[in-house]
């Protein structure tokens, strides 16, 4: 007897889309030591609270690579560094996509690979 791999519709098992998405661009954010950070906000188009997941990048915010196609690419089926948006917030997510300090559009300067103010920036953020 054949069995179904478990994994084969996995798709329709996940939440799905509901919402529409209402997105927020170059809204400054202080860190604690006045400098500026830059993000968009993605969110869904409804009232009420959403739990929201944050991405940071040196890439910069706006530096999108179309979903690929799961399993087809080694790109994943996201976007690069910060996920797929559309996906994310359809499904009841806020979104959250921010510049480095010192990349994009964010103030201050880049002073390396994961110096300790980049924490500290992710922190403010949250806050």
């Amino acid at each position: 007897m054949l069995r179904r791999s478990p994994l084969k519709d996995w798709r329709g098992r996940i939440s799905q889309p509901k919402y529409g998405v209402k997105t927020e661009k170059d809204v400054y954010v202080q860190a604690r030591d006045g400098t500026r950070l830059v993000v968009n906000i993605h969110r869904p188009d409804a009232p009420g609270k959403f739990a929201a997941l944050l991405a940071l990048s040196p890439y910069g915010k706006e530096l999108l690579l179309p979903p690929q196609t799961l399993g087809r690419s080694a790109l994943w089926d996201g976007n690069i560094e910060a996920g797929d948006s559309p996906y994310i917030v359809s499904r009841g997510y806020a979104h959250v996509i921010g510049d480095l300090r010192g990349t994009g559009d964010s103030e201050g300067e880049c002073v390396g690979l994961h110096p300790k103010s980049e924490g500290e920036n992710g922190y403010d953020l949250v806050e």
